[in-house]
C-alpha cells in the first residue's frame, strides 16, 4: 500500500507541474497577443513594373504596409500622418512623392528618369503607390534601384517584378543588393 500512495503523490506532482506549464504557456500566449507588439513580423514592399505596349508608358505599383510608411515619413514630423483617414494630414500625397523619388529610380540606357506620382490608394494595411513613364525609349538595358525603408529596417526586402517586352523578371532587393538590372 505504500508504493501505491507514493505513486499517488508523484502523479500528483507531474499533475501540478504540468498544470504550472499549462498556466506559465498561457500567460505567455495572452501577453503576447495583448502587446503593443508590429502588426507584422516581417518588412516587406512589392513593386510591379508592366509596359504598356498600347499608350508606350510604363506603369509602376508600389505596394508597402501602411504603418512602415507613416514612420518612415513621421520620423521628420510632429502632426499624424493618418494615411486613408478621414483626417490624412493635406501634405500626405507630396511626402510620399518625395520619398519615392528618392528611394525609388529607374534608368532606361544608363539614364536616369523622371518618374511622375500619379496618387496612392490605403486599402487597410497596405499604402498602393501609382508612378508612371509616360513615353518609354527604345530600351536595351533597364537599371531599378529600390531604398524603400531601408532606412527603418535591417531586414526589409522589396521585391520587383518587372513585365516588359514580351518576358517577366522578378528579384528580390535587399540593402546589400538593391540595384536590379535587365538588358534585353
Amino acid at each position: 500500500m505504500g508504493n501505491f500512495g507514493t505513486s499517488v503523490a508523484s502523479l500528483s506532482n507531474t499533475h501540478q507541474s504540468a498544470m504550472r506549464y499549462t498556466i506559465l504557456f498561457l500567460f505567455t500566449a495572452l501577453l503576447t497577443l495583448t502587446s503593443s507588439a508590429p502588426a507584422h513580423k516581417f518588412h516587406f514592399s512589392f513593386t510591379e513594373v508592366v509596359h504598356n505596349t498600347q499608350n508606350q508608358s510604363l506603369e509602376i505599383t508600389i505596394r508597402i504596409f501602411t504603418d512602415d510608411l507613416e514612420n518612415t515619413l513621421q520620423s521628420e514630423r510632429e502632426e499624424l500622418l493618418r494615411l486613408g483617414d478621414e483626417r490624412e494630414h493635406e501634405d500626405a500625397d507630396l511626402l510620399i512623392e518625395s520619398y519615392l523619388k528618392n528611394n525609388f529610380s529607374l534608368q532606361i540606357n544608363g539614364t536616369p528618369l523622371v518618374l511622375d506620382f500619379l496618387g496612392k490608394e490605403v486599402d487597410h494595411d497596405i499604402t498602393f503607390c501609382y508612378l508612371e513613364l509616360p513615353q518609354v525609349p527604345p530600351t536595351n538595358a533597364m537599371t531599378i534601384q529600390s531604398t524603400i525603408l531601408f532606412e527603418l529596417f535591417s531586414d526589409q526586402l522589396n521585391r520587383v517584378k518587372v513585365e516588359f517586352n514580351g518576358w517577366t523578371r522578378t528579384e528580390d532587393l535587399v540593402a546589400k543588393l538593391s540595384v536590379m538590372k535587365l538588358y534585353n
